[in-house]
């Protein structure tokens, strides 16, 4: 480890950060429930603590010579023990809070999916029965102009044997 290490771990940890900024961006806009809206603030709340953190983490690491073992044992075991306690605390409870606002996310997504079925299954439901009763209309119709076009032939052919038996 090394001062280019540490300068291409510090560059790293920008580019996650503003990857992790882009998508809440992302992410904020559709927040509708009012716990997941205060779940997601404290979520903001951990997320800085864990960045103070890990940027304690990194001032203290710019700041060591890692060339000398001397110094490099000793600012170890300082970057080891603030690694170990409170960076590896605030990130539990930051991981903490992400899983709660997973599983609201997933709980939500399940909500969603039932009530999608329900529209699906409604949707269904009304062109059954609009194609029922069309189907009902067009045989009433059929029925209907059948009878209109086959009674008066009926009576026009009555009449023509009539006629044609000589009862006129």
């Amino acid at each position: 480890l090394d001062a280019v290490d540490v300068k291409a771990s510090s560059e790293q940890v920008v580019l996650r950060h503003q990857d992790i900024d882009r998508i809440e961006a992302l992410y904020e806009p559709l927040i509708n429930d009012p716990k997941e809206r205060e779940l997601y603030q404290t979520y903001q709340k951990r997320k800085a603590e864990y960045i103070a953190q890990q940027a304690k983490l990194m001032d203290l690491a710019k700041g060591v010579d890692f060339s000398a073992a001397e110094t490099r044992g000793l600012a170890g075991g300082t970057l080891g023990t603030l690694y170990a306690g409170d960076s590896e605390a605030a990130f539990g409870a930051l991981i903490e809070t992400l899983s709660g606002l997973q599983k609201i996310n997933a709980d939500n997504a399940s909500q969603a999916g039932v009530q999608a079925q329900q529209v699906f299954d409604a949707g269904r439901a009304w062109v059954l029965g609009t194609l029922v009763a069309c189907v009902v209309l067009a045989a009433l119709l059929g029925v209907g102009i059948t009878r209109a076009v086959t009674v008066p032939t009926r009576h026009a052919v009555q009449a023509a044997r009539s006629i044609a038996v000589g009862d006129l």
